[in-house]
């Protein structure tokens, strides 16, 4: 995981589109947490989970574990496009 998150993570300025397309790769056969991919992209997870994920979760790209008005610390998502395996 850390050799796909690599090009997002060694990237102070990633493109929205390139870290848009690793958050999707990252979680397309499992469930990540927000701190997950935070610590993977070396990115702060509430610019991460505003700027990123909610609206991911919106276009429905992505898929949350409990459900998109959930607040369970354990929130995870997965690609919308492949089904995850937990």
């Amino acid at each position: 995981m850390k050799n796909m998150a690599e090009p997002v993570a060694g990237s102070q300025r990633a493109k929205q589109e390139q870290v848009r397309a690793t958050i999707l790769d990252l979680c397309s056969e499992r469930f990540l947490t927000v701190s997950e991919l935070s610590i993977l992209l070396r990115r702060h997870p509430g610019g991460l989970q505003q700027r990123y994920i909610s609206p991911m979760v919106r276009e429905k790209l992505l898929t949350p574990k409990f459900g998109p008005s959930s607040n369970n610390p354990n929130q995870a998502y997965t690609s919308a496009l492949k089904p995850a395996t937990e």
